[in-house]
């Protein structure tokens, strides 16, 4: 739309030889508050260049579109605030309790899965297999030795042993994830690996990574976090999840009957107080606890 304006303008320019039939003072005032009005992209300046008659012009033009101006502003701000959202449609995503394999290779700078992570949302990441550092063969946890350890600080991750697998969403969060490791993004992009090696000065492969071999499988998992009994334990790991459960009782209601302190579970006398360890009272002698 602004650049139709533009090109309304530049016509109208260039065809107007009328004489001024108006106050120029006023119109520019009124011309200037309805571009203000509209938010287009001109200055004050841009407008008192403008012939008089082709202000006047311009105006007319500006009210007569205003309507369409307007929606298309709006459509474009709209776009705007929706970028980030109208990205991840390009991608795969993981509902809860789903998963995906993929194969991530040690010779690769960064592995890209296409799949879109949520921020917040929580992933078990499992890695199977073996890969190579030239004639060294390992897995996702890695290696190190005295000779490589002299070489630590070129490492992308400091914190992981050579050629660890690391996850990376967007490519600037990175996180060590080995054979086994979970995922909670910061924020919402899209999920890499690699194996950690050399850094590289410009974020590309180099010669580090091209002696490296093998593919491992990668399977990423959406954990469904779901908690409906709410107390602290999701459901497909709490075996009462529909009944919040007692401080001690791993998602389920358990009871200490005795009150002493030794919840009936765990208690080898749950209806007598004891002072013991396995909730039974000390003996006729005091030495040794009852059974």
């Amino acid at each position: 739309m602004f650049k139709k304006i533009l090109f309304f303008i530049f016509i109208v320019g260039m065809v107007s030889c009328q004489e001024d039939t108006f106050d120029e003072k006023q119109s520019t005032t009124t011309l200037l508050k309805t571009i203000q009005e509209l938010e287009l992209d001109l200055n004050t300046q841009q407008v008192q260049e403008l012939p008089l008659d082709t202000q006047e012009a311009f105006l007319q033009y500006l009210l007569d579109n205003k309507t369409l101006i307007e929606a298309e502003q709006s459509a474009a701000i709209q776009d705007k605030n929706l970028g980030n959202t109208n990205m991840k449609q390009d991608y795969l995503e993981l509902d809860l309790g789903e998963h995906m394999t993929f194969s991530i290779c040690a010779n690769q700078y960064w592995n890209d899965t296409q799949l879109w992570v949520e921020k917040n949302a929580t992933y078990t990441i499992s890695a199977t297999g073996n890969w190579n550092d030239w004639k060294k063969e390992t897995d996702a946890d890695g290696f190190t030795n005295l000779y490589m350890n002299l070489w630590n600080s070129l490492k992308r991750f400091s914190g992981a042993n050579w050629l660890t697998l690391v996850a990376s969403v967007d490519q600037t969060d990175d996180k060590k994830i080995g054979s086994y490791g979970y995922l909670s993004p910061a924020n919402s992009g899209v999920l890499y690996f690699y194996a950690n090696d050399v850094k590289s000065s410009d974020g590309e492969e180099n010669w580090y990574y091209n002696n490296n071999s093998g593919c491992i499988n990668v399977t990423v998992h959406r954990l469904d976090t779901t908690d409906t009994d709410g107390d602290g334990i999701i459901d497909i790991y709490d075996p009462c999840p529909n009944e919040a459960g007692t401080p001690g009782g791993q998602g389920c209601v358990v009871n200490d009957s005795d009150n002493d302190g030794v919840l009936d579970i765990y208690d080898d006398c749950p209806t007598v107080y004891g002072t013991c360890p396995n909730g039974c009272p000390m003996g006729p002698d005091n030495t040794k606890c009852m059974l």
